[in-house]
């Protein structure tokens, strides 16, 4: 037994969303007669216990149900060309699709207990729950397990896991449900000017569900919650002390900065457009 898996000391994971896509990707991507895929997860470890998982690789196998053969030369190579691009990275663990862990999951853990440099870390995501229809993420460290100096075994514990979602990511998300309700399934990305517009918009409504909630709550038509009342105080509290007619003007002075910033790329774009069209036709005179 590694002596890494004896004090792992990780507290949670927190794992970007681009790399859930990514493992969507592989799995959509996979063999037609492979039935999961797995990988390499890529990252950084925190000092005080925590995992950041920035990016990640599928790595080629082959498993039948009496053995599982990776590919550690395959893992070897990608992994040398991910140092090149991102120095601070390192492995950090692996992911798998499926819903259980079975008795392969530990020969490939034993394999990145190895590789990795502290205790290695399995996410586990089911790509369609058959209970609720979502996909799960989970996150799993291994611990030893049985009588000591007699058979022993390993047990894997879950632990806390974060996904974390940028502001470019909601985007992608919200372009990814416009194409649901399409036909073609297929959504154009939106200029500036309409995420702006959907941002303002979801603001508002979220705003009109606040107020409604509020007021419920000191009508005492429903049950005020603390945590909630300290989110709303921290947010109050943060809000710039400034007269509207002040906070108008600014906000008209941005809108019309990032007006005229479009305004000259759009410009430029056509500008280059022609260009390209007349030196097009001198070559073709």
């Amino acid at each position: 037994m590694s002596s890494k898996d004896l004090a792992t000391g990780i507290k949670y994971v927190n794992i970007k969303l681009d790399v859930i896509f990514s493992i969507l990707d592989f799995y959509e991507r996979r063999g037609a007669n492979d039935q999961r895929v797995m990988g390499t997860l890529l990252g950084t470890h925190d000092a005080g216990g925590v995992i950041e998982v920035n990016a990640c690789f599928m790595v080629p196998h082959k498993e039948t149900e009496e053995e599982v053969a990776v590919d550690k030369l395959a893992a070897h190579k990608m992994f040398e060309l991910h140092k090149k691009a991102n120095s601070s990275d390192t492995i950090v663990g692996w992911f798998a699709t499926g819903n259980a862990i079975n008795e392969h999951s530990l020969l490939i853990h034993e394999f990145y207990t190895g590789a990795c440099v502290k205790a290695p870390v399995h996410v586990l995501v089911e790509t369609i729950s058959k209970i609720n229809r979502r996909i799960d993420v989970k996150a799993f460290v291994s611990s030893p397990m049985g009588v000591p100096k007699q058979t022993q075994g390993h047990m894997f514990n879950p632990v806390p896991l974060n996904v974390v979602q940028h502001t470019a990511d909601s985007s992608a998300i919200e372009i990814f449900k416009q194409g649901m309700i399409q036909k073609e399934k297929v959504a154009p990305a939106l200029s500036d000017i309409d995420l702006i517009r959907n941002s303002c918009e979801t603001i508002l409504t979220r705003l009109d569900q606040l107020i409604v909630y509020v007021e419920d709550v000191l009508a005492g038509k429903k049950k005020g919650d603390s945590h909630v009342g300290r989110m709303l105080t921290e947010l109050i509290m943060n809000l710039p002390q400034i007269k509207p007619e002040q906070f108008k003007e600014t906000i008209n002075r941005d809108l019309k900065d990032n007006l005229m910033v479009l305004y000259l790329s759009k410009l430029i774009e056509n500008q280059i457009s022609i260009q390209d069209k007349l030196l097009t036709m001198a070559l073709n005179a």
